[in-house]
């Protein structure tokens, strides 16, 4: 997925073209795959009938570009035309100058947030969405995103907590049906990720009731929490491909598929799903997700190791992870070392080297090649990265495997992968 744009010429009057799937409008082209804003409260239409009502500030997906309009993605499908849409940089501005021009417009406060929280400047969206509640706390939806900015931070028994409280005043006012299947999918995703899998799945079975079945976020995670329940690979596939029928861009739909494949031991159908979502963004591996879980990514823990080591990791960055060590340390039929040695130094370039996890795959990409040297030094720096002793002497296992001139084993439920 590519979010980037290139710029036009100012030029005095709006110019609308539609070529080879790109739309150039005034200043602003788009084409699929694009991450995109809504400049102001629009419907979503697919013919005549509308699918979805848009806000200011929510973050869209485009599937294709037909003429002057953008088949979009948000919580179902639509059409919108360009002219309705900006990109993220140009959205933050803009909200800003709305709010400096009225500071107690809301929905410009509401907006900026969203805008931040695609970003990545969490703790000024918290900042937005704290100083609408500040202003008035008359719809759970307020709180709903206050919640899911606490997600992105990390802080997840307050973000449960948010949640909570909106799926309690839901009624009051009474919401849309997929503002309430939002409340809780966000509730679900707050709840999986403190470990009451069996909650969430609660929830997001609420949600896709309540969207009558057409919420692609709440299959999306639900196939998540199947995964993460370790026994469910059908349930967790289902929901996946799901999800991927709503949205077929959907990259985190389809890194976790690959994850679903990996259980299973289809391990070329996992590569495909990995190399799948790195062709999206080659060249920008922390691009974040496409609907609700733009801000998330994924979730590595695995149950064999500290339950506090987790990190937010977006799909394009895992997919780079998951492939390298995928092909460095599978079975014999799917090594590559080559492969792995190139995807894991491009996520570990990108990643400026600050990630135990990315330093790791190299480290078993240059075993498979036999450079031991290298594998040595890459593993030790991934045990000095670590966040604490338990894993630095996990990550100890595959260093003494370097020094004995072995490769690094792979093993489903071990230290060399995290789903």
């Amino acid at each position: 997925m590519n979010v980037s744009r290139r710029r036009s010429p100012n030029i005095i009057f709006t110019l609308s073209l539609c070529l080879c799937g790109v739309m150039v409008c005034g200043a602003e082209e788009f084409k699929a795959g694009d991450v995109i804003v809504a400049k102001r409260s629009v419907p979503l239409r697919r013919g005549s009938r509308t699918t979805d009502h848009i806000t200011a500030g929510q973050v869209l997906q485009t599937q294709f570009v037909q003429g002057n309009w953008l088949w979009v993605t948000h919580r179902k499908s639509g059409y919108i035309q360009a002219s309705e849409v900006m990109g993220s940089e140009e959205a933050e501005a803009e909200f800003s100058r709305r709010i400096s021009g009225n500071p107690a417009d809301i929905v410009a406060q509401r907006a900026r947030g969203y805008v931040r929280l695609l970003n990545g400047n969490v703790d000024e969206a918290l900042a937005d969405f704290a100083a609408v509640l500040r202003v008035t706390t008359a719809s759970p939806l307020f709180f709903s995103d206050r919640g899911t900015a606490w997600f992105a931070k990390g802080q997840y028994d307050r973000a449960l907590a948010d949640f909570n409280r909106a799926v309690l005043h839901q009624g009051t006012p009474r919401l849309a049906e997929l503002d309430q299947a939002n409340l809780y999918c966000g509730r679900g995703l707050a709840l999986l990720s403190t470990g009451a899998i069996d909650k969430a799945i609660r929830d997001f079975d609420v949600a896709i009731t309540t969207s009558e079945g057409q919420l692609a976020t709440a299959y999306y995670r639900r196939g998540l929490a199947f995964l993460s329940r370790g026994n469910a690979n059908e349930r967790a596939m289902a929901d996946l491909n799901r999800a991927l029928q709503l949205n077929r861009l959907d990259v985190a739909a389809i890194n976790a598929r690959g994850l679903v494949w990996l259980r299973l031991g289809m391990f070329k159908k996992a590569a495909d799903d990995f190399r799948r979502v790195i062709s999206k963004s080659p060249d920008k591996p922390f691009v974040r997700s496409t609907k609700s879980d733009l801000l998330y990514g994924q979730l590595w823990t695995n149950d064999d190791w500290p339950s506090n080591v987790t990190r937010q990791i977006s799909p394009s960055d895992s997919a780079y992870y998951n492939l390298a060590i995928l092909l460095a340390a599978g079975p014999d039929e799917i090594r590559d070392g080559a492969e792995a040695r190139l995807r894991a130094e491009k996520v570990c370039r990108l990643d400026k080297n600050r990630y135990y996890a990315f330093q790791e795959a190299l480290a078993a990409a240059y075993a498979a090649e036999d450079d031991f040297e290298n594998a040595r030094e890459r593993q030790r720096k991934a045990i000095a990265l670590a966040p604490d002793e338990e894993l630095k002497e996990a990550l100890e296992q595959a260093l003494t495997n370097y020094d004995d001139g072995k490769r690094h084993p792979y093993l489903l439920g071990g230290a060399t992968k995290r789903t």
